[in-house]
């Protein structure tokens, strides 16, 4: 419920539609931070498994 005061929003479709603006932001970062680890590894500045432990 902080989301939608912070948003001052009130209906249930305006709570959801910020949730899931979080959830996305939320997913981008994540997919983006472990695509920036893989660049570090393809470049060979990082080790292979730097984050991701691979077999």
């Amino acid at each position: 419920m902080i989301i939608s005061w912070w948003k001052e929003t009130k209906s249930i479709k305006e709570v959801f539609v910020v949730f899931c603006r979080v959830v996305a932001l939320l997913l981008i970062l994540i997919f983006a931070l472990v695509g920036l680890v893989e660049l570090f590894v393809y470049l060979g500045i990082a080790q292979d498994g730097f984050i991701i432990q691979r077999d």
